[in-house]
């Protein structure tokens, strides 16, 4: 007997409850954002910076300079990490 692989369960998708699903497919910054935790500028912030990592993160054409990634790091540090530590 073939047993069936273990399944996954992706907490921002929705689930069926009988007919219904429960919950929207969200992104944790638009959770943040929604909940307060985050303002709509820090989420704007890394929506662009996460287009940003997958753009270096896959196989393309695209050259980036050294200042570009500085940048986004720069902001990402100043705008997220310093404002809100743990």
């Amino acid at each position: 007997m073939r047993q069936n692989p273990a399944r996954t369960v992706d907490p921002f998708v929705s689930q069926p409850f009988g007919n219904a699903h429960t919950f929207r497919k969200a992104s944790i910054d638009d959770i943040l954002r929604a909940g307060g935790v985050i303002t709509n500028d820090v989420r704007k912030i890394l929506d662009e910076k996460l287009g940003f990592r997958n753009t270096c993160a896959h196989p393309n054409d695209i050259v980036i300079p050294d200042s570009k990634v500085l940048s986004a790091i720069e902001d990402l540090v100043y705008n997220v990490v310093l404002k809100y530590p743990l």
